[in-house]
């Protein structure tokens, strides 16, 4: 899911007046449908985000490989995901922040062990939810932990849930690339 930064450099609320990058390690929890045929993945996550009046505008890539799980006649997949998506939170204590979001995304499945292209790929549209807390050491760095369902709409529907730490950067946006963001 979606990570932005957290606690202090969350205070300000003037549309893209920052930048905040992460990168996260990101885990499945298993033991929904899914993982009859696939093992519970891990992965990576970049995202960058910005503030955007009462929430922030995020764009996440994410990447997770899941093996195959034995005897399930499936190949390993790899899962690679473009979302968008917005989040809102409350500052707590000590640079400490809890937040909602949610976002909207496609997923493209590769199936690296298929020898059919035509078989070897596909997309899929999904909706993620999820709830974060965040932690800022200093105003331009943080880590966040995010949890998080994820529905992707296939023939057989496939629900995820996510796991993800993560350390955040916060930038000061360029003005010339705020400018355009207006």
């Amino acid at each position: 899911m979606i990570q932005v930064a957290p606690g202090r450099a969350q205070d300000t609320r003037e549309p893209f007046d920052r930048l905040d990058v992460s990168l996260h390690a990101i885990a499945d929890t298993g033991n929904q449908d899914f993982h009859d045929y696939w093992d519970a993945g891990r992965g990576l996550g970049f995202e960058a985000a910005t503030p955007f009046y009462a929430g922030s505008l995020a764009t996440l890539v994410r990447f997770i490989h899941n093996d195959a799980v034995r005897g399930a006649g499936t190949p390993s997949v790899n899962a690679w995901g473009l979302q968008a998506g917005w989040w809102a939170g409350r500052d707590v204590t000590g640079g400490m922040r809890l937040s909602l979001g949610a976002s909207l995304g496609i997923t493209q499945w590769e199936f690296p062990d298929e020898d059919n292209d035509a078989l070897g790929r596909e997309s899929e549209i999904g909706i993620e939810a999820g709830a974060r807390v965040g932690w800022s050491f200093t105003p331009s760095w943080g880590v966040a932990v995010t949890g998080s369902l994820q529905r992707t709409f296939t023939h057989d529907r496939i629900d995820l849930v996510l796991v993800s730490v993560g350390v955040v950067r916060t930038f000061g946006m360029p003005e010339w690339l705020r400018a355009g963001l207006r």
